[in-house]
């Protein structure tokens, strides 16, 4: 019996929220289990058309932060729901060489740092762009690169790839679609567009195939993530650093209770912020805006003070609005800066809005101005708590960045001045989630491991330690901790003294560079018990990083490779394979920024 449009449109609001997470094996098993489910109950079953394209539709990213990845799998879904077979994985997790054999690419690549690419991009950037690259004469593609404008390099690993599948014989099916932190509305352009052009070249042959999703949390729930973020309630901001620390630390905790939301140690909670009152006052003063104005960005009409308020960018600096703005004031000092690349990155550095406004005055209407700047982006933090300690609630560690000046003008990191000066316990912010499936405890909790996270990048190993405490796991837990002075910024000592007495903790490695008249940071800590640490890797002990990645994680990895070196005797060369083969292995991982 043929069902109604109503019941049809019934069940698919039903079977909807389970939509997300199948691979293609539970998928084809769930689609069975229904048939049999419908065939014990002696009901005819008629199984519609599977998807029968000829060739498959293959999605790979490569993700620093989780933005591309969250993207692809976007596109993976609604592929799917058009009835094409569709191929999604890491680009961490495929075998470059394969992708002479693949005939429809769909490549969503994010740049990280001074336009490198993401560290599981990082082995197929390396074959495409050497002369070992094979032809690809029969590869249709597509590029959906993302990055961040405050950089010189913006979108340079989405670049990268574009041009070289080009130079190596591969059909573009659509220009390449660049884009900043603010990405959804081309996200959301670009798949319809390239899912059309998919169509040109690839056959369904069929009805889609039926496509079951299913997502964490109670079924019919409302679904939180970065689009329709969770209002979490603050429970409690308490320092973790004390006077006179030139680093201010809070430990900040949000309650999630009935957010369906779900996390594991390793994951991240993203905020999305509001810029501070005073902040977007004296910017409407300076340009000599109406604040109550409506103006229009995007299809979309607030008050200039709405829009500056919560939707646009003001404490980070992007090269686009600094050509507008260069436009606008004429000034050939700003246009000096712009032109020299190295002067560029270190100026930014430490400016924001409204110090190109007040160095470099235009007059700009309220409409030309939100125009120019751009879109808020939700600033991530590691999780510092384990789900099976605290179910219901994350705890964060915020460092808050900058302050009030000497003229008491506010000049600080949006987000951690809103969490620790701002928000206070009972109110609420706007959350998610962002997973981060390459930063994992191991699977065998006998495996020991080693943490090495200074400053704020001690977080996630704080839910690492509850979470092996509460599985009961055998595994030995090795942390190296760094800060600038242990009577000050000694962030979770209590703790970490605890867990060295009654268990959670075996080894403690603390540096406090600013204790003694030569600097002692977490790497010459590494290099001095080289002997140790190689046993532990020896015995199959997984290394974690998180903090710093452009000169923390670097002197980590310099410091490993040489105790690989010296205790394995090996030449630099062989050092580094062994430490790539960690990695491939996923006994080396990373959580920088």
């Amino acid at each position: 019996m043929d069902l109604s449009a109503a019941e049809k449109q019934n069940l698919e609001a039903q079977l909807e929220p389970l939509s997300r997470s199948l691979n293609d094996k539970e998928l084809v098993w769930a689609s069975g289990y229904l048939a049999g489910a419908a065939s014990a109950r002696g009901g005819a079953v008629t199984t519609a058309a599977a998807s029968a394209t000829s060739e498959t539709l293959t999605i790979w990213y490569g993700s620093e932060t989780g933005n591309g990845r969250g993207v692809a799998e976007r596109l993976a879904a609604e592929a799917r729901s058009h009835g094409y077979t569709v191929e999604l994985a890491s680009s961490a997790d495929i075998q470059p060489r394969s992708i002479a054999k693949v005939s429809v690419l769909l490549l969503v690549m994010s740049t990280h740092g001074e336009g490198d690419p993401p560290e599981d991009a990082e082995a197929l950037h390396k074959l495409i762009q050497s002369e070992r690259a094979p032809r690809l004469d029969s590869l249709r593609y597509a590029v959906f690169a993302l990055g961040d404008s405050s950089y010189p390099d913006f979108c340079q690993t989405g670049r990268d790839f574009d041009a070289r599948l080009d130079q190596l014989g591969a059909t573009r099916l659509l220009d390449r679609v660049d884009v900043d932190v603010d990405f959804e509305p081309a996200e959301d352009q670009w798949r319809n567009r390239v899912l059309e052009k998919v169509g040109e070249v690839l056959q369904t042959g069929g009805a889609a195939t039926p496509h079951l999703q299913l997502v964490q949390g109670t079924p019919g729930a409302q679904r939180f993530d970065r689009r329709n973020p969770y209002q979490a309630e603050v429970l409690e901001i308490a320092p973790l650093t004390v006077s006179p620390s030139t680093s201010p630390v809070h430990h900040v905790e949000l309650l999630l209770e009935d957010s369906t939301l779900q996390w594991q140690p390793g994951d991240s909670v993203g905020i999305w912020p509001r810029n501070d009152a005073r902040l977007v006052d004296e910017i409407i003063a300076v340009c000599k805006l109406d604040g109550d104005a409506v103006v229009a960005r995007k299809g979309e009409s607030l008050s200039v003070s709405d829009w500056l308020g919560g939707r646009l960018e003001l404490t980070q600096l992007a090269r686009p609005f600094l050509d507008a703005w260069c436009d606008l004031s004429r000034n050939s000092e700003l246009r000096a800066i712009l032109d020299n690349r190295d002067a560029l990155s270190r100026w930014v550095a430490g400016h924001q809005v409204i110090d190109v406004l007040r160095e470099y005055p235009a007059e700009v209407d309220g409409e030309r101005f939100v125009n120019a700047l751009r879109g808020i982006a939700p600033r991530l933090y590691s999780i510092a708590s384990s789900p099976l300690e605290y179910e219901d609630e994350v705890h964060l560690t915020v460092k808050r960045v900058g302050g009030l000046n000497a003229r008491q003008q506010l000049r600080a990191g949006v987000a951690s001045w809103q969490l620790t000066e701002t928000v206070q316990p009972g109110q609420r912010v706007p959350v998610y989630i962002e997973s981060n499936p390459r930063f994992r405890l191991p699977e065998d909790p006998s495996r020991p491991i080693i943490m090495i996270g200074p400053g704020t990048g001690v977080a996630p190993f704080r839910a690492f330690i509850q979470q092996r405490r509460a599985l009961g796991g055998s595994g030995e837990n090795w942390l190296f901790f760094g800060a600038r002075n242990r009577s000050t910024d000694f962030l979770y000592q209590i703790e970490w003294q605890r867990y060295c007495r009654q268990g959670g903790l075996d080894r403690l490695s603390v540096a406090f560079s600013r204790d003694q008249e030569n600097k002692i940071y977490v790497q010459q800590r590494i290099r001095e018990q080289g002997r140790e640490l190689f046993d532990w890797l020896e015995r199959g002990a997984h290394v974690y990083v998180c903090g710093d990645g452009q000169a923390m994680a670097v002197d980590v990895h310099q410091a490993l490779a040489e105790v690989v070196a010296e205790h394995a005797g090996l030449d630099a060369g062989r050092a580094e394979a062994y430490l790539e083969t960690m990695k491939t292995d996923k006994r080396y991982q990373k959580d920088v920024y």
